[in-house]
């Protein structure tokens, strides 16, 4: 029996942090104990998960054989050829087993992406209990979809087209409307059917750009004839292309960024006070946390990870005169030095996201809920304790509305 002591790299920036589980099998190549450490992929769209699930599907691959004849293999990874076992999680047990190139889990054939995909859920799940029955459901509901037909359910569909030379990026609604047969909306309650096959090749370009998929670069009139099952007429591309101009993603985000503020601001009147650009975009949020005042500013950064900025209320001594503030390194000693205390926004403090692409409202609200409770975020955060060189007492705070 081969066990492998799990550690998870917490999402916060504290290099020392895990989160820890075991797995067990004596399907492995060695036996004895071991550890290993697994770190999200910052590429990814869910980092620890994608690192979670390259390294079960790298366990339970078959090998590649080089010219003499020989493979280099992981002594944590399963052994050659075909093999039938259990693997634990915990004390959770699982049934795997490959057989000329197919795999099955519990007696259930499914391709190695979605089995290393359950697995990827269920190990995360198993940091947190030791319920054998919350890690068998977890199993289950993650093989009843495929991850990317959750994502398009929850998130809409990605797709792209040209209009006028310029590529159009927008997000179609799909629903389920029985096992394996879905709908996507193509125009204003015009829905076109699609299989669940189909649907994960449709995924397969548009999410992850994988070029053998049938829906590569599909046109908006063959995309209406493979959803609606006929030619469409030209008044039907006319009326598709409009309804599509009104999902695009870049008006979805910014519509986004308005109402998860605007939610915000209603759940905490006395804690957010925000200010809007012209166009009705979230520009400035001021929040009163526990100990500190802070200010969030966007920044119209592309980077997706960094579109806000972070600053806290901080004051420093600085040496004034009547006639106005003077640099003290400039002042002669024949001056009589008065110094001043000045309060001032000290920043921008470096928080990034574990995930890129996140929209402009999402990043004022994950970092508005954080500074509120400052007192927590401090301590786990590590890039803000540079910039607390004093905590102000209660006669110190100032009001939510005298903030600027």
């Amino acid at each position: 029996m081969r066990e492998i002591k799990i550690q998870i790299k917490t999402p916060d920036d504290d290099p020392n942090k895990f989160y820890n589980t075991v797995v067990k099998s004596d399907l492995c190549v060695s036996t004895g104990t071991t550890t290993t450490s697994i770190y999200g992929d910052m590429s990814q769209k869910d980092p620890l998960n994608s690192a979670m699930k390259k390294w079960f599907k790298g366990l339970m691959k078959k090998p590649r054989m080089n010219r003499y004849g020989f493979s280099r293999h992981s002594s944590n990874a399963f052994r050659l050829g075909d093999f039938e076992g259990i693997l634990f999680i915990k004390d959770c047990p699982f049934a795997l087993s490959r057989s000329g190139g197919k795999y099955r889990i519990n007696g259930k054939t499914e391709s190695i992406a979605t089995i290393s995909s359950a697995l990827a859920k269920v190990l995360f799940k198993s940091c947190f209990t030791d319920d054998n029955a919350i890690l068998m459901k977890a199993l289950f509901s993650s093989l009843e979809l495929p991850e990317d037909i959750k994502y398009a359910l929850e998130n809409r569909i990605p797709y792209h087209f040209y209009q006028d030379f310029e590529k159009q990026q927008v997000r179609l609604n799909v629903a389920q409307i029985d096992d394996k047969l879905f709908a996507i909306e193509i125009g204003d309650g015009i829905w076109g059917n699609i299989n669940l096959k189909d649907l994960v090749s449709f995924c397969g370009f548009y999410i992850h750009g994988r070029e053998n998929s049938k829906f590569k670069r599909v046109g908006l009139k063959r995309l209406y004839t493979m959803l609606m099952d006929k030619e469409p007429r030209e008044s039907d591309v006319k009326m598709m292309k409009a309804f599509l101009m009104q999902n695009r993603t870049s008006d979805i985000v910014e519509s986004k960024a308005r109402e998860l503020v605007a939610e915000m601001v209603n759940n905490f009147p006395t804690k957010l006070k925000v200010k809007y650009d012209s166009e009705g975009i979230p520009s400035e949020m001021y929040i009163k946390g526990i100990d500190y005042d802070w200010k969030l500013s966007a920044n119209g950064s592309a980077s997706g990870r960094q579109a806000v900025s972070t600053f806290v209320r901080q004051k420093k001594m600085v040496v004034s005169e009547d006639d106005g503030i003077l640099d003290i390194h400039n002042m002669g000693e024949e001056k009589e030095k008065q110094f001043k205390e000045e309060w001032y926004w000290s920043g921008p403090i470096c928080i990034d996201n574990m995930v890129g692409g996140s929209s402009l409202g999402d990043q004022f609200c994950t970092r508005a809920l954080a500074v509120m409770n400052d007192n927590m975020t401090v301590s786990r955060v590590n890039t803000i304790k540079n910039y607390l060189k004093y905590k102000p007492n209660e006669n110190e705070r100032i009001e939510l509305d005298e903030m600027s």
